[in-house]
């Protein structure tokens, strides 16, 4: 495979729709993708309180027109670290503060036919009082602190979940760990 060009095709605020032109023996192609215009890194992360207990969100998402169950998450802002960004993200998200970081997955493809994004996986251990006072106007997020049992319940309803964080709820629901 080669790359002969890539193109822009459109760009808004926040997105760019981009094509590559791809040689593949005596074929070529164009193949279309999103990208982030600020970055295509990201972190989820999976936490749990001194408790126990997972830290879940429920966040309504516009290009699905309904609400995702995951985990808090964001972007890496240039000169940022995952760990930086989890730190950030899981206080703006929920109030709550990392005060241990278990694990950090190298980057993984999200959507690799439809976006250039990666997320990292981080896995901690949070405290602190839940609080909505640094969520972005935009933002429409609550958080939950459930145990195993609420993870099984929640997982067993037809609700619409962040792949990734599937895994680990699903995990976490009959060992009752993250990792």
């Amino acid at each position: 495979m080669i790359v002969l060009k890539e193109i822009v095709i459109a760009t808004t605020d926040y997105l760019t729709l981009k094509a590559r032109k791809i040689q593949k023996g005596e074929n070529a192609y164009f193949w279309e993708y999103v990208s982030r215009k600020n970055g295509e890194k990201s972190v989820a992360i999976a936490a749990t309180d001194p408790f126990g207990r997972l830290v879940v969100t429920k966040e309504y998402r516009p290009s699905i027109n309904d609400y995702e169950w995951g985990f808090p998450a964001g972007l890496v802002d240039v000169g940022e670290t995952p760990r930086d960004t989890a730190i950030r993200e899981m206080k703006e998200e929920t109030g709550l503060d990392i005060i241990n970081i278990r694990l950090i997955s190298p980057f993984a493809c999200n959507s690799a036919g439809l976006t250039d994004e990666v997320t990292a996986m981080v896995f901690a251990d949070v405290e602190g009082k839940m609080s909505t006072e640094g969520l972005e106007g935009t933002e429409d997020i609550t958080t939950f602190l459930m145990s195993p049992n609420e993870v099984t319940e929640h997982l067993s309803r037809k609700l619409i979940f962040a792949a990734k964080a599937w895994i680990v709820m699903e995990r976490f629901s009959r060992t009752g760990f993250i990792l």
